[in-house]
């Protein structure tokens, strides 16, 4: 029998030291647990107050910006709000070039492309397409180029129309 209480005691003594390497693992791994923890709430946050900065900072700008009185923004704009409160409702296709012809009429003394994408990119408009749009005007002779490369519209020719004469001598009003 005395085998067996010796054969017992190593057992216990195994168990024992498994045991103390387990709860050493144990107190690593919270310690990682806790280390983890408290990254992630520094971290958390830092996050938070910097998009609580970023929102205040972009709060202010929408203040201080000044508005663009371009001709369908001011509606595109109202009908932003209204749709809001509606169902979302397609938005019919922009004409962009319909829209560069439209900013460089309201130029009479000419604008420059840099100036021109200023007041056109509100619309999507790319630079390239804008330099493509310029282009097609330029070669179909809706627009001229003037010194230091403004661009202006060239007005379009008025057609008067005159009453003829209709059908039995009767004139058409």
């Amino acid at each position: 029998m005395a085998t067996f209480l010796e054969m017992m005691k190593d057992y216990v003594e195994t168990a024992r030291m498994r045991l103390g390497a387990a709860e050493q693992a144990h107190k690593e791994s919270a310690a990682e647990l806790q280390a983890a923890a408290s990254d992630f709430a520094i971290w958390n946050n830092a996050y938070t107050l910097a998009q609580k900065e970023r929102e205040k900072w972009q709060a202010e700008a929408r203040e201080t910006q000044l508005p663009m009185d371009l001709p369908g923004v001011a509606e595109a704009k109202d009908t932003a709000k209204d749709d809001a409160s509606e169902e979302p409702v397609s938005q019919p296709e922009i004409n962009k070039t319909d829209k560069v012809r439209e900013v460089l009429g309201l130029h009479v003394s000419g604008i420059t492309p840099a100036q021109l994408w200023g007041a056109v990119k509100v619309f999507d408009v790319s630079r390239p397409y804008l330099y493509s749009v310029l282009k097609r005007l330029r070669d179909n002779d809706e627009v001229s180029v003037r010194k230091g490369g403004k661009y202006v519209l060239k007005p379009k020719p008025v057609i008067e129309v005159k009453p003829e004469e209709g059908v039995e001598g009767m004139t058409v009003q």
